[in-house]
């Protein structure tokens, strides 16, 4: 068994299927399960995936709404935290945005 810490672009194109390389990287990972390898994710990996999901498309983002965004973070609760990194929701954030898009 080998572990991987999966990086914030993987779990972009894995929690996206409209990316061109979603299949790809979601056969990967699959393939990394299946093997009985271990994926984790860091807290700085998911404060990642918000900010790029979230931030508009025309300045490089995804353009996704704070709801769309925080039912994929927690779809992601299947994988394990790297030990000795407790691995959270980035909650602040996410209330944060939450509260800013019901005042938009």
């Amino acid at each position: 068994m080998t572990n991987y810490s999966l990086d914030t672009n993987i779990v972009l194109r894995f929690s996206n299927p409209s990316d061109e390389q979603h299949l790809l990287v979601t056969e990967a990972v699959a393939t990394l399960l299946m093997h009985a390898d271990e994926c984790y994710l860091t807290a700085q990996v998911l404060i990642e995936l918000w900010v790029v999901a979230t931030r508009p498309i025309d300045v490089n983002g995804l353009g996704w709404s704070v709801e769309q965004t925080h039912n994929i973070t927690l779809n992601l609760d299947d994988f394990t935290g790297i030990p000795g990194i407790t691995v959270v929701h980035p909650q602040e954030v996410i209330a944060a945005d939450m509260r800013n898009s019901e005042i938009e």
